[in-house]
């Protein structure tokens, strides 16, 4: 095998010698000599040829003369290292060709087999909003006959503007990673379309109870369609307060989504707003006294959904329509029942201050009536009286009736026996008739007792003197009636005795003084025609006397007409008090000019242990002892 290297810079020099020599003259090189001849030869070769791969096995061009034929010729191929090759060169590249002719070299040729321009074009796709990457393969524009994707080198490879969960649009998708020795590659974008998913959907709280406020359904994404973390909730247009039904919708301009209608899901639907229901719950007080004003039981509302009161639920003061009869009659009315009986009571209906509302209705489950009681009032009487009276027969018939203030629900009154129309007595009754919402009153009675003239009272008394002795004393004090003594006077006068001391202060006659007697009587309000009563004017006195005090050594004597007796021990003369403790062993003080008087002591001074008792009166002349 023959090995050929090509020095550049020969063949720079060479190609302006060959133009020199002519067309049909070539210059010779051998591998062992530069010289140049200037032989003819009949054949035209280029000695720089290129081509375009082909799929086949290719050959270097030349031109004969006319009457030459290239069959004289002899090839011999090298590749691009200058190793000889035993075919024609078929794949792309560089190569180098010796052509003989008679054994002759007549030239040596650079030989490029350039590759063959090859379009690989992304096919266009469309996939769905959510799914991940995909593709539908490539189109191939520019293979030699007999040739497909087989014939290149690697794994396709797709490469993506889009990710996965990117919104709904047009992305580009293009091939890569194809490689080839004998194609020029270009790969071509084209477009991955990304369309809407087709999802179902579902409607909630079609219908909802009454709540006070704003009220719309929802509908969302049904959980199977939803992609990734998408919200699922819905755009719903469309609401409603009161109790109704309303049209509502729902948007379909989502992005990503299409929404797949169904008979019982459709884009537009009804929605309904139903009444609340309401539990009715009755105060535990359902028996009241008559007070003239209406009375009926409480009546509290409940949310039968929440067991609230139903303020509290829907933000409305809703108040109970109510409805009410007597137990006895069959006709209701919503006249609140104020006079006494047994009722009963329903609710018919609801309202928001005087207005009837519909967005409320009772629970047909719970109960809506009761019955309750408005018993009787009892009558205070406590301000009238009927008092019974002695009066003076004047001539004309005499009667007596009830006095005070007749209290509410008495409507009138009338008696029985209640007139003389001479001396004598008689039993009067009053009669009392009350309204129905009252209890009845008890019948009172009392004596009328006509007098033919005017009853005398007056009065004596006994005073007396006495020695101070700790003990009260008193007047005796006699009362007559009509001159006869007794000892109860009769109705409706008023006694009252006190004793007046020397200062004429009221007292009761215990320390020593003199006390005058005072006897007041006066007859009672009503009573003034009947008692003819003489003032007490007598002069009746009770006298007390201080007690004597005799002091030997140590020992105290009081005249309680035991004078030179030992009494008590003498304890001390303080402040004109006298202390001391009897022989009992009580204590005892006496206090000097009231309680006692002082006649004498032995000596003048009288000693106590330690203490010089003074201020005893010495100037008295009786000494005991």
């Amino acid at each position: 095998m023959k090995k050929r290297f090509i020095i550049l810079f020969i063949s720079l020099f060479l190609i302006p010698i060959v133009m020199m020599l002519g067309e049909s003259s070539w210059v010779i090189v051998d591998e062992k000599t530069t010289n140049i001849s200037s032989v003819y030869y009949p054949f035209d070769i280029d000695l720089s040829q290129s081509s375009t791969y082909n799929g086949k096995e290719q050959e270097i061009k030349v031109t004969p003369d006319t009457g030459y034929s290239t069959d004289d010729l002899t090839y011999t191929y090298y590749d691009s290292l200058g190793e000889e090759i035993s075919t024609k060169p078929k794949n792309a590249g560089t190569y180098y060709a010796s052509i003989e002719y008679d054994e002759v070299e007549l030239a040596y040729v650079e030989f490029v087999i350039n590759k063959k321009d090859l379009v690989i074009t992304a096919n266009p796709h469309s996939i769905t909003y959510g799914d991940p990457q995909a593709n539908n393969g490539v189109s191939y524009s520019g293979f030699v006959e007999g040739e497909d994707e087989a014939f290149l080198d690697g794994s396709i490879e797709y490469i993506y503007s889009y990710n996965q969960y990117d919104d709904v649009g047009t992305y580009e998708i293009i091939a890569d990673s194809l490689t080839s020795n004998n194609y020029n590659i270009t790969f071509v974008e084209n477009e991955l379309s990304v369309v809407k998913k087709n999802v179902n959907f579902t409607w909630s709280n079609m219908s909802v109870p009454y709540n006070g406020s704003t009220q719309a359904p929802t509908a969302s994404i049904n959980d199977s369609d939803i992609v990734s973390t998408d919200n699922k909730a819905l755009t719903v247009s469309g609401s409603g307060k009161d109790v109704g039904e309303y049209q509502v919708s729902i948007e379909n301009n989502l992005k990503n989504y299409n929404l797949l209608e169904t008979n019982e899901n459709p884009l537009i639907n009804n929605f309904e707003i139903t009444q609340r229901l309401i539990n009715v719950s009755f105060g535990s007080n359902k028996t009241f006294i008559y007070n003239k004003t209406s009375q009926s039981v409480d009546v509290t509302l409940l949310d039968s959904i929440t067991g609230n009161e139903i303020s509290t639920v829907t933000g409305e003061k809703v108040l109970p329509i109510l409805e009410y009869k007597k137990s006895t009659d069959i006709t209701w009315t919503n006249t609140i029942p104020a006079n006494a009986g047994t009722y009963e009571v329903k609710v018919v209906g609801f309202k928001i201050g005087d207005t009837e509302t519909t967005n409320y209705a009772l629970n047909t489950e719970t109960t809506s009536s009761t019955t309750f009681v408005i018993n009787k009032a009892t009558i205070d009487m406590s301000g009238v009286t009927f008092e019974s009276k002695k009066l003076v027969y004047n001539g004309s018939p005499i009667s007596i009736t009830v006095s005070g203030t007749l209290p509410e629900g008495i409507e009138e009154v009338t008696y029985e026996n209640n007139t003389l129309s001479a001396a004598g007595t008689t039993t009067a009754t009053a009669i009392f008739k009350v309204n129905e919402n009252y209890n009845s009153v008890s019948n009172m009675t009392a004596t009328l007792t006509v007098l033919a003239a005017k009853i005398k009272i007056s009065f004596t008394a006994t005073g007396g003197e006495y020695t101070y002795d700790k003990t009260e004393k008193t007047a005796t004090i006699k009362k007559y009636v009509d001159g006869v003594e007794t000892d109860t006077l009769p109705e409706g006068l008023t006694f009252v005795s006190m004793y007046l001391d020397s200062s004429e202060m009221p007292a009761t006659p215990i320390n020593a003084d003199t006390y005058k007697l005072s006897i007041v009587c006066d007859p009672s309000e009503g009573y003034e025609d009947i008692y003819d009563v003489t003032e007490f004017e007598d002069d009746v006195k009770i006298i007390i006397n201080p007690i004597n005090i005799y002091i030997k050594n140590n020992d105290v004597y009081l005249d309680y007409s035991q004078a030179n007796q030992s009494y008590a021990t003498f304890i001390s003369n303080i402040e004109g008090k006298l202390l001391f403790t009897d022989l009992e062993g009580n204590s005892i003080s006496l206090t000097k000019d009231t309680d006692y008087n002082i006649v004498g002591m032995h000596d003048g001074t009288f000693a106590y242990g330690d203490e010089i008792i003074s201020g005893l009166d010495t100037s008295m002349t009786t000494v005991v002892g």
